[in-house]
């Protein structure tokens, strides 16, 4: 069985529900708006330590793992990137998905800004 690393803990198949428990009862908190706005001013400087404080809603993906976090009803950030992660990795992808209007933007895209800067 492969194993993956996201942080200091190491991930299978198996300790995915381990993990989102941690989070929901752990002191992680959800992200902001600023949260937001933050990285979008960073998005080409943040790694993987850049989300350890926030609250993970899934972890998922075969091949590239994927960390999900909601932001609120309507948007939610997902990071990813190849096995192996430690924290100062940077993700190969760093998304936020909008429900409403079935929309993903970068966390380097412009709009990130006019979405979230309000």
């Amino acid at each position: 069985m492969s194993r993956n690393h996201i942080g200091c803990v190491q991930l299978n198949e198996d300790d995915v529900s381990a993990i989102i428990k941690a989070a929901e009862n752990s002191e992680a908190v959800k992200l902001t708006y600023e949260d937001i706005v933050s990285m979008h001013e960073r998005a080409d400087a943040l790694t993987y330590a850049d989300f350890e404080e926030f609250e993970i809603e899934a972890v998922f993906g075969s091949g590239i793992q994927y960390l999900a976090y909601r932001i609120d009803e309507r948007y939610s950030l997902t990071i990813g990137g190849w096995g192996g992660l430690n924290l100062n990795d940077k993700p190969i992808l760093i998304h936020i998905n909008d429900s409403v209007d079935s929309k993903q933007y970068s966390i380097g895209d412009p709009e990130i800004k006019n979405i979230f800067g309000k």
